[in-house]
């Protein structure tokens, strides 16, 4: 009797040692498994901040599309505005040029 308490005092000896052992590999695994969150949550936060300022540098880029899209509008109504004054420019040339041409017409023709 003494015996078969000293063998189950034993066996359970044995189970304790190598549930001690194995709980010892649960936490290391834990640890480990709590080191990969942390690196993938690190991960994370890089990823956000690199998505924000992708998003910033859009924001900017489509400034930038805007201020130059209302450049070529000004510039093209300036452009507008300068071949009206050619125009001008040029009729009159036309004109004086005409008025020249009949101006020279009568002084030959009174001479």
């Amino acid at each position: 009797m003494v015996k078969d308490i000293l063998d189950r005092v034993n066996g359970i000896n044995d189970r304790s040692e190598h549930m001690e052992a194995r709980l010892a590999e649960l936490v290391s695994e834990i640890a480990n498994v709590a080191a990969s969150f942390a690196r993938i949550d690190a991960a994370t936060q890089e990823q956000n901040d690199s998505i924000r300022q992708v998003a910033a540098n859009q924001r900017q880029l489509d400034q930038s599309n805007q201020a130059n899209a209302a450049a070529v509008g000004q510039a093209s109504n300036q452009v507008r505005a300068f071949e009206g004054t050619v125009a001008q420019i040029n009729q009159r040339i036309a004109e004086f040029r005409t008025e020249s041409a009949g101006a020279a017409t009568e002084q030959r023709a009174s001479a």
